[in-house]
């Protein structure tokens, strides 16, 4: 059995995505070289996958600084950039049917492929409540990911989708609105209410199983990700951790990407049938 052990400070972050990245140099050689020159260029080429079946995916949108390339029947798609450009920098990719992703490119070498996952399929909800259940993989004792309705939280019927984001890759950064630190934030976990721009009239309540165990009322950073700029931004709540020492809940008024941080250094080893954490 694996044993994880996990150091915390009060923080969080994370990210799950990859592409494929080979490069083909294209450099013209005329003169000495000026890295500041547009037209001292190599391609990068990438692929869009689906993430529990590895296929390409075609038609998917692949966004790279400014610009807006589509992936090829069998999900590849290439991109030229300047020798000038600086690293690292995030590859984003959308389809029809799947949640966002992308890609940190570290250099000019890294080969990866943006793994997208798909929605999980909508429930349709109405103005007298209900729950939603996603099941997860990263869960220490198997319990999922559960979103609950008020009665009033709804105007009307809405089609709402729970989808856990296990493949999306995190480059946090500088997370707006949240203390900087000098320990690195931790992805906990990540996890997609659809439609993104869902509005609600009254909070609803999301549990959030944990990898690792922690004492109750333990409290941990909710960032929410904004799609349009690739950043992360401190939502001003924090996940409290349940009587079960292996979940929490945190109330949320809008649809959106959500990730539960923790700050600190995180490893597994193999010892025994049981999973023990160091905190």
């Amino acid at each position: 059995m694996k044993a994880r052990f996990l150091s915390f400070g009060l923080i969080f972050a994370t990210f799950a995505l990859s592409a494929v990245f080979m490069i083909s140099g294209c450099q013209k050689s005329v003169g000495p070289f000026d890295p500041s020159t547009a037209t001292y260029q190599y391609s990068l080429k990438g692929q869009v996958v689906d993430a529990g079946t590895n296929s390409g995916i075609p038609s998917a949108t692949v966004k790279v600084f400014n610009k807006v390339y589509t992936t090829d029947i069998n999900g590849y798609f290439t991109f030229r950039v300047s020798y000038a450009t600086e690293f690292p920098f995030v590859v984003n990719a959308e389809a029809a049917d799947y949640l966002v992703g992308n890609s940190l490119i570290t250099g000019p070498t890294q080969v990866r492929a943006i793994r997208l996952t798909a929605k999980n399929p909508a429930v349709i909800l109405s103005e007298t409540g209900g729950s939603i259940v996603a099941p997860s993989h990263e869960s220490l004792t198997g319990k999922s990911f559960e979103v609950t309705f008020p009665a009033g939280a709804l105007g009307g019927s809405v089609a709402v989708s729970l989808t856990p984001m296990e493949e999306f890759y995190f480059m946090y950064g500088e997370v707006k609105n949240l203390q900087k630190s000098t320990t690195d934030l931790l992805d906990l976990a990540t996890i997609s209410l659809s439609p993104l721009e869902l509005s609600l009239q009254k909070p609803v309540t999301l549990f959030v199983p944990l990898p690792f165990a922690n004492d109750k009322d333990s409290r941990f950073p909710v960032l929410k990700f904004d799609p349009a700029t690739s950043t992360w931004s401190y939502t001003g709540k924090d996940l409290v951790v349940d009587a079960t020492r292996t979940g929490g809940t945190v109330e949320l008024s809008q649809g959106g990407i959500y990730s539960i941080a923790g700050q600190g250094t995180y490893s597994e080893e193999k010892i025994s049938e049981s999973f023990l954490y160091d905190f």
